[in-house]
């Protein structure tokens, strides 16, 4: 599973999807969006699934800070991928690559959140 995982991101998204039921089509598609474009492991795009799909579900219990939304925000995946990466241990040759539109400190904020809470 995880070989085919790594090499077509068509079947990552459905791993995701039965996975962590509280991700939705567009948190899947940015973690996927992440994970392509800096050829990040099948272990780290499990981890940060399993990182946000326990923020979706406290939040919805009220148990987690942030608003209730549909979606996550880019800057609170980018901030599960880096904790991710760390967790596992794996090294990166480059920063991450990241959308235009993403918000460094935005990303601090929430990385800052997901430590101080998990």
């Amino acid at each position: 599973m995880e070989i085919e995982c790594e090499n077509r991101a068509f079947n990552l998204r459905g791993y995701l999807k039965n996975k962590y039921a509280e991700l939705g089509f567009f948190d899947i598609n940015n973690i996927i969006r992440i994970v392509v474009n800096n050829n990040l492991s099948f272990r780290v795009a499990d981890k940060i699934g399993d990182i946000l799909n326990k923020v979706k579900t406290l939040r919805e219990q009220g148990e987690f800070p942030g608003i209730k939304t549909d979606k996550l925000k880019k800057e609170e995946i980018v901030a599960a991928a880096e904790i991710a990466i760390a967790y596992l241990g794996e090294n990166l040759d480059h920063p991450l690559k990241l959308d235009k539109d993403v918000n460094i400190e935005d990303i601090a904020y929430f990385k800052e959140l997901l430590i101080n809470n998990f």
